[in-house]
């Protein structure tokens, strides 16, 4: 039987009826050979003598609040390769999909995509026959707005009990901290963005108070997750400082940020530890003390260090056309050690940590209190963002009442 086929464009929305998903936008690649469906909590268990597999998905990209729980028949256990390079094992099975009047059944890995802007991604085993790609044009089949999607999900939006978190930050749609922000919610947080630019501090003989958008804060937080950026260090950490002094837990102190942006100290600190770093020259200067590091020829590497552990890494390198090259990297046992002491030495509960490998050993070049998710999370295919908020909550003890 032949079927007429449909044009897609580079991102459409469909649905996926036999698990109940109404709309999911997907990005359509024909370049990658399986479709991949965002799911997480994976559970396999047997129902009437047959495997099947439960799991959860957040369908709508950047909300860590809405939650399906799926059921499915497994069809098969396969390992899948990401666009990464880094293999894994995943559950596959079948379901209708639905782009406008046009359904058929597709197979459908299941992996946790949270670090991927689309929470699917539709591979070329599933368009055979079906379907020709134009990759100029996007919704062939209609867009469906924020109104549309509450109707479909409201029923599915999760009540946040925990903990009440502010994200103090300058720009909400940043990679890093929407991921941040939707895997707060997806854990069941409360959870806002505080611009650190509508703050303001007064200062007198009495007790400070700082304002927010002119008015005292009328929400008290739990936790401040501090991304602030390097042209805001001293008022940012006067805003985090005060956080800290009414009692609220911030992840990484104001102390801490403050010396991870002086590069003299982050380096006197980071030597008399112990830690090996690059040949350094510090020269004065007439407004700041320069701080020159020698060169080193080796292996650049990037690890993303939380609670004094290292939970990521990856190696920086230059492709053929000068672009950064991100590939994921297994450090050594040495290499984890030094880079979780250098977070520790600076007091930092988060931190980026660049190390240095070359023949002769590897050192500590530079410790970063912000560090990006965006392309670490893609390239390790690590959830960074919900180990931050597992971080804080391991830190304060907390367990969610059921």
């Amino acid at each position: 039987m032949t079927h007429k086929k449909i044009v897609v464009g580079s991102e459409e929305w469909c649905g996926l009826p036999d698990i109940n998903i109404p709309a999911i936008k997907t990005r359509v690649d024909s370049g990658a050979k399986t479709t991949a469906l965002h799911a997480v909590s994976i559970t396999p268990f047997e129902k009437n003598g047959s495997p099947w597999v439960r799991f959860k998905v957040h369908p709508i990209q950047y909300d860590g609040k809405t939650t399906l729980v799926c059921e499915s028949p497994v069809v098969d256990k396969r390992r899948v390769k990401s666009s990464s390079g880094i293999g894994e094992l995943r559950y596959v099975i079948n379901s209708q999909i639905s782009f406008g009047e046009n359904t058929w059944e597709i197979e459908v890995t299941l992996t946790n995509r949270d670090s991927m802007g689309y929470r699917m991604l539709l591979g070329r085993q599933a368009m055979a026959g079906r379907m020709l790609v134009d990759p100029q044009v996007s919704f062939q089949f209609g867009e469906i707005s924020d109104e549309e999607l509450n109707k479909h999900y409201h029923d599915f939006i999760k009540v946040p009990t925990g903990l009440h978190i502010a994200l103090l930050a300058s720009d909400p749609n940043l990679y890093s901290n929407r991921r941040i922000i939707e895997a707060a919610e997806g854990r069941g947080h409360f959870m806002d963005f505080l611009n650190i630019t509508d703050f303001s501090i007064e200062l007198n003989n009495a007790k400070p108070t700082m304002k927010f958008k002119g008015e005292e804060l009328s929400t008290k937080y739990d936790v401040i997750i501090p991304r602030i950026r390097p042209n805001l260090t001293q008022f940012g950490c006067a805003v985090v400082r005060h956080f800290g002094s009414i009692g609220t837990y911030t992840q990484n102190s104001a102390q801490a940020i403050a010396q991870s942006r002086n590069s003299l100290l982050t380096i006197q600190l980071i030597a008399a530890s112990g830690i090996l770093i690059p040949p350094t020259q510090l020269l004065p200067s007439k407004s700041e003390s320069i701080v020159n590091q020698v060169p080193l020829d080796g292996k650049q590497i990037r690890c993303f260090v939380i609670n004094g552990l290292v939970k990521a890494s990856m190696l920086k390198s230059k492709s053929e056309d000068g672009t950064t090259k991100l590939t994921p990297l297994k450090i050594s046992k040495y290499e984890r050690k030094i880079a979780g002491l250098a977070a520790k030495t600076l007091n930092l509960k988060v931190a980026g940590v660049d190390l240095i490998q070359n023949k002769e050993s590897t050192y500590v070049q530079n410790v970063f209190s912000s560090p990006s998710l965006n392309g670490i999370e893609a390239t390790t295919a690590k959830n960074l963002a919900e180990m931050m908020i597992i971080g804080i909550e391991k830190n304060l003890k907390y367990t969610f009442i059921v």
